[in-house]
């Protein structure tokens, strides 16, 4: 996966080290040269610009190509907005921003934006492992144990449970959510090894968030 993060603050700089922990490509851009100087070395592109001016967005976008856009302003609500139109414009799938309370979160969807960020809610290294997850359902138990609900992708079609070797990531396999589209219907299968995976199955797994977002990662790829 190849991200944008705009907005090189505490909050923005903590998001793309995560990232990059769990092997995301990550560009991060920021007005100031001195709020890039301690991130720049472990990202794949550090670039000074100013989120405001429609041009530098242009040729920034048009020459990463993200899969996703992350925007961390924090008090710069007006920014964020902005920056949000240009983004929508230049046809980025997969919008993240940052919101100071939920009033502004709501607007924010309003315009389009895929998942708004709280802080205070959610921290930005556990972000990182949901960004990774992506669009997946989730449930927190606690800090240690997240149930994921994943649709099982082209990569993993065909195999079977056994070949998944979920024991590697340290994550287990709840049950399989099994659809069948035609009748509207589906049914819950027990995680049994020699289980074939088809493309109308979902995987509902147990384990950290970061483990989970690792292996995500692995079969997505």
């Amino acid at each position: 996966m190849r991200y944008i993060i705009f907005g090189a603050g505490l909050f923005g700089k903590s998001i793309a080290k995560r990232l990059v922990e769990l092997g995301a490509e990550v560009h991060i851009v920021d007005r100031q040269e001195e709020a890039l100087e301690s991130i720049k070395d472990y990202v794949a592109g550090a670039i000074i610009a100013e989120s405001t001016e429609r041009e530098a967005i242009v040729e920034i976008v048009n020459k990463i190509n993200p899969d996703e856009a992350i925007i961390c302003f924090g008090e710069s609500f007006d920014v964020s907005l902005l920056l949000t139109v240009y983004l929508h414009e230049l046809g980025v799938k997969h919008i993240i921003a940052r919101a100071s309370n939920p009033m502004q979160g709501e607007i924010l969807r309003r315009l389009g934006v895929n998942y708004v960020i709280l802080p205070e809610i959610i921290t930005a290294e556990r972000m990182g492992e949901y960004l990774i997850l992506g669009e997946n359902d989730l449930l927190t138990l606690d800090n240690e144990h997240t149930i994921a609900r994943i649709k099982v992708p082209p990569k993993i079609t065909g195999k079977t449970v056994a070949e998944l070797n979920t024991k590697k990531y340290g994550i287990k396999i709840l049950f399989i959510h099994r659809e069948y589209m035609e009748n509207e219907l589906f049914k819950l299968i027990q995680p049994e090894n020699n289980i074939e995976l088809t493309e109308n199955d979902n995987l509902i797994l147990l384990g950290h968030p970061n483990k989970l977002a690792r292996f995500v990662k692995q079969v997505q790829s």
